[in-house]
């Protein structure tokens, strides 16, 4: 450890006088960056102003980090130089929302050194794209320093005015729209902003979170309207170094931050993976009858529905939470290997669980073993996540997975900062408050537009189960507006509640990678209207909270001079359609067409746009 204190810091924004500041701006010039270094005491702080569409958003507000090990750079610093440079490309996705993100920004390299130490250098990096503004801190290589102990960061987000946001706490809390004023300490990310009444909005991330500690929100001591990132814990780097991406996405509508989430997985690095071509994703089902005979069952159904993987849940190994349990050697009952086989005849292939506990004992062991079993994925869960050591043990079991050929899905605390475009085997993860807990409607129409902003999250889908909060036909919509490239359908059900209900096809043909996403229409927490192209199909969803609303919905996202046979499933709960209450009808449409609903308080909508063959025409004339 170092021998003495030292503190580095840089600090960011003013919203007047910046005679001598330094701007950025998007390239559509719809946001606008300020960065201005002021000297107090002798004391220089960087700080920096951030708007949008002309209209200041954030001001006066400190960039920077308190470390160990870097000399008194904190005071007396000069800009030395400043570096500019615009990207002007597009990004395959390997799965996701959309088939390919733009990757447009102008970018402003500053570097600052020391007036008394001119060895001692810092860059502060910000990136304006269209979507938003990203910022990161790095500490080249100095002389006679190899590494920093950073302390804590300084960054802040001090708000011109005391804006409403969806505050949210805990791994699977619910959220309160409440003025930043209010905002109570470690405020989970993305934490979704107001700026208006109906819109323009901010949403505030972090990205490329490796081997540092995670990011909290909580308020700033004396002041007003202002949030500070609230770290994990302290951080010791080899230089060079990189902090994450503190980022700041715009939508002047709902719908756009939906639209825009593939913004965290630009700010990350091409795939480290060698071979790619082995990550299938699909629908899954779990199993919890975990002996043989049970497991077939739900392999049967998963044949006979076309759903893609049998997950094996908690006690497969024996009790979870027993350090005695081990992953293995599967339970006596629980013929696995012969079960994999099973599978794989069907089509259908095979993850299981593992428990933190046991996780931290054989991972390094595990993961070829798994994938000599024949095993297609993993759940992680009961992650610790927050300290640099536990982030960045899980990047690299995550990556070791990888390596072996294993899709994972992270559950309980994790929240996504887009690594699934450098590891694209970490499909989905949870840190949401999905259907473990049955949330009621509201919870769900406010989802889209706050955790999601952030990309994938596991919300477990669930049908059957009796202590859904919601109507069926919303179960159905959820699989497409909750997006996860492994969507588990059917979560607290079993195979034989199905007694032939036909809307099951849903299911039976669910897409889980997009082309396209459109959000045709939405208001946090009231509802959404959701359109997704998968090839030449189309799939529309739409839920609301607890409030009965009729819509009246253009279909101008169809392919023009196409005639498209239309699979509508919606509530009809005025009669006894069936025992789910959920209504099949069948009809042809055209671009231009209007689809006009009725739904229900806790209800949904979910339609399946195919192209028309000539039979299907003249059938439903």
């Amino acid at each position: 450890m170092y021998k003495h204190q030292i503190l580095f810091a840089i600090l960011a924004v003013s919203a007047c006088g910046f005679a001598d500041g330094h701007q950025i701006a998007s390239p559509d010039g719809q946001i606008q960056v300020q960065i201005e270094l002021s000297e107090e005491e002798n004391e220089a702080s960087l700080f920096y102003s951030l708007f949008y569409k002309e209209k200041p958003v954030i001001q006066n507000s400190l960039l920077g980090v308190d470390a160990r090990g870097i000399g008194n750079l904190y005071r007396n610093v000069s800009i030395q130089d400043v570096k500019r440079r615009e990207q002007d490309g597009e990004i395959a996705l390997l799965y996701g929302e959309r088939r390919a993100a733009p990757d447009v920004y102008h970018e402003m390299d500053l570097e600052f050194a020391s007036k008394t130490d001119p060895d001692r250098a810092l860059h502060l990096v910000i990136r304006a794209y269209n979507e938003g503004v990203a910022f990161c801190y790095r500490v080249p290589k100095q002389a006679d320093l190899e590494s920093i102990s950073i302390v804590r960061e300084k960054t802040q987000f001090r708000f011109v005015e005391n804006f409403e946001a969806w505050e949210e706490h805990g791994t699977e809390g619910e959220y309160l729209k409440a003025p930043i004023s209010s905002i109570q300490p470690k405020c989970e990310t993305p934490l979704t902003v107001e700026l208006a009444p109906g819109g323009p909005y901010a949403c505030l991330m972090e990205a490329q979170v490796v081997d540092y500690p995670r990011m909290w929100l909580s308020p700033e001591a004396d002041l007003p309207n202002a949030l500070a990132a609230d770290l994990g814990g302290e951080a010791e780097v080899e230089l060079p170094f990189q902090s994450p991406w503190r980022v700041v996405m715009f939508a002047d509508r709902p719908g756009e931050i939906v639209e825009q989430n593939y913004f965290l997985q630009i700010l990350n690095l091409p795939s480290v993976l060698e071979d790619e071509s082995w990550i299938k994703p699909g629908t899954v089902i779990r199993c919890v009858r975990l002996n043989t005979g049970g497991c077939q069952d739900y392999i049967d159904f998963a044949a006979e529905h076309r759903i893609d993987y049998v997950h094996l849940d908690a006690g497969w190994y024996g009790p979870e939470r027993d350090p005695k349990s081990d992953p293995r050697k599967p339970k006596d009952d629980l013929d696995l290997p012969f079960l994999i086989d099973y599978a794989k005849k069907k089509g259908v292939g095979m993850t299981v669980y593992v428990n933190r506990i046991a996780l931290d004992k054989y991972w390094k062991e595990l993961f070829p073993l798994y994938r000599q079993w024949g095993l297609k994925g993993i759940k992680f869960g009961f992650v610790a996540v927050g300290p640099q050591e536990k982030m960045k043990w899980l990047y690299d079991a995550v990556e070791w997975a990888g390596k072996n050929q294993l899709m994972v899905d992270i559950h309980d605390s994790y929240r996504p900062s887009g690594l699934s475009r450098t590891l694209p085997n970490l499909m989905t993860q949870e840190g949401i408050r999905g259907n473990e807990h049955m949330p009621a409607a509201e919870h769900n129409a406010t989802l889209p537009f706050t955790r999601y902003a952030a990309g994938a999250a596991d919300y477990t889908i669930c049908y059957y189960n009796k202590r859904i909060k919601n109507t069926h036909a919303h179960q159905l919509a959820a699989s497409i507006v909750m997006y996860s490239p492994l969507q588990f359908v059917f979560w607290y059900d079993t195979p034989d509640l199905y007694q032939g209900e036909p809307e099951i096809e849903w299911f039976e043909n669910l897409p889980v990678v997009w082309d396209e996403t459109r959000v045709l229409d939405g208001a946090i927490g009231d509802f959404i209207v959701m359109a997704r192209q998968s090839g030449e199909e189309w799939r529309l969803a739409v839920l609301t909270d607890d409030v009965e609303r009729d819509f009246e919905i253009a279909l101008d996202f169809l392919a023009p001079g196409r005639t498209y046979a239309a699979r509508v499933y919606r509530d009809d709960l005025s009669v006894e359609t069936s025992r789910t209450g959920v209504k099949i009808e069948r009809k042809t449409v055209k671009r231009g067409d209007h689809f006009s609903v009725t739904i229900p308080a806790a209800g949904g909508c979910a339609v399946r746009f195919s192209p028309a063959s000539q039979e299907d025409i003249e059938a439903l004339r």
